[in-house]
């Protein structure tokens, strides 16, 4: 079974997320504690794609998280945002992003957009 980690700390969005992804046989971690724990997961776990909300509470935004991430590891990422700002595009665009899907989105187009990339 394929392996998503999920960064929305939005309970009612990351829920929502969790129940879709299921539908379609994904398992779901959702992690929106610090961003040293969800640093560690993605180095220690399996997960084979993360679903990260480009402005989360913590300290590091998504993309700056991402930044850090991509220091030992490829593992495709899609971005959630409800931001459409070139700047944040760009900014996005430096980390190698496998997608991003502009808030509110469809969660059969979050189904397609997944199965693309795990």
């Amino acid at each position: 079974m394929k392996h998503i980690l999920v960064t929305e700390d939005e309970y009612i969005i990351s829920s929502s997320i969790k129940y879709h992804c299921e539908l379609l046989g994904y398992k779901v971690t959702i992690d929106c504690t610090k961003d040293e724990d969800i640093i560690e997961a993605v180095r220690t776990g399996q997960y084979g794609l993360i679903l990260m909300k480009v402005y989360r509470s913590n300290n590091l935004d998504g993309i700056e998280l991402m930044e850090k991430i991509r220091t030992f590891s490829s593992i495709p990422v899609i971005y959630l945002t409800g931001e459409t700002q070139s700047s944040l595009q760009k900014r996005i665009e430096k980390t190698y992003p496998a997608d991003f899907l502009s808030k509110p989105f469809d969660y059969s187009e979050l189904g397609e957009v997944i199965q693309r990339y795990i």
